[in-house]
């Protein structure tokens, strides 16, 4: 009898715990997202200065994913190395990138004026963030949440910072 009365007890405590650890979870996914999202940001900083080419982040809406992006020649191709490949958020996450374009000077310090940041695959500057060989990238943020609303936010303020997860209260302009 005793017996019966400790497994009730067992079996109500795990139907009442069971549910918290599935929102846990889920809590974790984006900060396991936000995490290879800037081990992403970081990788392709460290190729555009190692290979002396510009590199892209950018999102894919319909595919709910993250690309970056090489230049070769005049185009942008998709990187397919096992730490730049496309990465495909979980079920149940979204993402918003907001970039802050950082138009590149020239020899003499002046701005360049044939610049674009557009590519034939991509119009919309706001989802592109570049990483240049000098070490600079565009500032911005990413924005990943999940069904419940909680957020974790992806980003640097200024084009000599590294991505990095943001704390509570650090916000980007």
């Amino acid at each position: 009898m005793e017996l019966l009365i400790v497994m009730a007890i067992i079996t109500i405590l795990c139907g009442i715990i069971a549910p918290q650890l599935g929102a846990f979870a889920n809590g974790r996914k984006g900060a396991d997202a936000a995490r290879t999202i800037v081990a992403m940001a970081h990788y392709a900083r460290a190729q555009s200065i190692g290979e002396g080419r510009i590199y892209r982040m950018s999102t894919d809406g319909p595919t709910n994913s993250v690309i970056l992006s090489a230049q070769e020649g005049g185009e942008f191709q998709e990187v397919m190395s096992e730490n730049g490949k496309r990465f495909v958020l979980p079920d149940g996450l979204m993402l918003v990138l907001k970039s802050t374009p950082v138009v590149p000077a020239s020899a003499n310090g002046l701005p360049m004026n044939n610049f674009n940041n557009n590519n034939n695959n991509n119009k919309n500057n706001s989802e592109i963030i570049t990483f240049t060989p000098n070490g600079r990238c565009d500032p911005g943020s990413i924005t990943i949440m999940d069904n419940n609303r909680h957020t974790v936010v992806v980003g640097c303020e200024s084009a000599t910072e590294l991505y990095h997860i943001l704390q509570p209260g650090e916000v980007i302009p």
